[in-house]
């Protein structure tokens, strides 16, 4: 009976000893009172984490220390922009930079014109000399006319352009025989040249002759030889003789030369048309 009491009393003393274990330090800390509605709950400090030194707490709804403050919203007339937010700008802003941005393209785009225009002209001049080493053209005109025909007016086509016209009406053709009317660098190659003269009948025997206009109108094409001299004399004369109508005695002929400089003679030539 007593050894029945003696277990007994063993096995309460080792369930007192189960029931004497020490609680959970979390709940031994007060219940944290009620937020207030819309406030934000303080995370909970991890276990073992503590607070840096000289950092008091912050209580709910305050700024951390440090902390910059937000822009506020509302009636009021003050408003706090956060450092290196950028501001909207107005119409007349936006307007101002789009018109400066156009501005400096403009400027931009005329610069490369003129950069273009002045490479054209550096080739353009390169191309000249070029030519101009290249081949060049003499053109002379000739009155082998005799007296019975007076020259009133000449007029020469280099290519389809005008180069040369003179009238009689100051005498200078009847007092200039002989006179150049071109000089100048042509394209190695064919160059087309057309003539017009106008003569009137001129005697003082035989006072018919002033009535006689005699129109003549001649095309030649002559060859510019590359690195020479091409010279072409155009002469107006009278051709045939006694017998020969006066209608058909005033005419003209070409005379083609090409030298290589003013003292060599390189070829020459005859030719006649009208």
């Amino acid at each position: 009976m007593v050894r029945d009491y003696a277990k007994l009393l063993s096995a309460v003393a080792a369930v007192a000893s189960l029931v004497t274990v020490a609680a959970p330090a979390a709940w031994a800390q007060p219940t944290p009172a009620a937020a207030a509605p819309g406030a934000t709950a303080p995370s909970p400090q991890p276990a073992g984490v503590s607070a840096p030194a000289g950092t008091a707490p912050t209580a709910p709804g305050q700024p951390a220390p440090g902390a910059q403050p937000a822009a506020t919203t509302g009636n009021s007339d003050t408003t706090t922009t956060t450092p290196g937010a950028s501001v909207p700008q107005s119409g007349d802003a936006q307007y101002e930079t789009r018109l400066r941005t156009i501005e400096e393209r403009v400027v931009g785009i005329k610069d490369r014109i003129y950069q273009t225009k002045t490479r054209l002209l550096l080739l353009k001049e390169q191309i000249l000399d070029n030519v101009i080493a290249e081949s060049r053209a003499v053109l002379i005109h000739k009155n082998d006319m005799g007296s019975f025909f007076e020259l009133q007016s000449v007029l020469y086509y280099l290519d389809g352009k005008k180069i040369y016209y003179q009238d009689n009406s100051n005498g200078l053709l009847n007092t200039r025989k002989e006179f150049e009317i071109y000089n100048g660098s042509v394209i190695p190659g064919n160059h087309a040249l057309t003539v017009e003269m106008v003569y009137r009948g001129n005697s003082d025997l035989f006072s018919y002759l002033e009535g006689y206009v005699f129109k003549l109108k001649s095309a030649y094409t002559f060859y510019a030889a590359r690195g020479r001299v091409t010279e072409v004399s155009v002469v107006g004369y009278e051709r045939g003789g006694v017998a020969t109508d006066l209608e058909d005695k005033p005419y003209i002929k070409y005379e083609v030369k090409q030298i290589q400089n003013k003292n060599t003679k390189v070829e020459e030539g005859k030719d006649a048309g009208k």
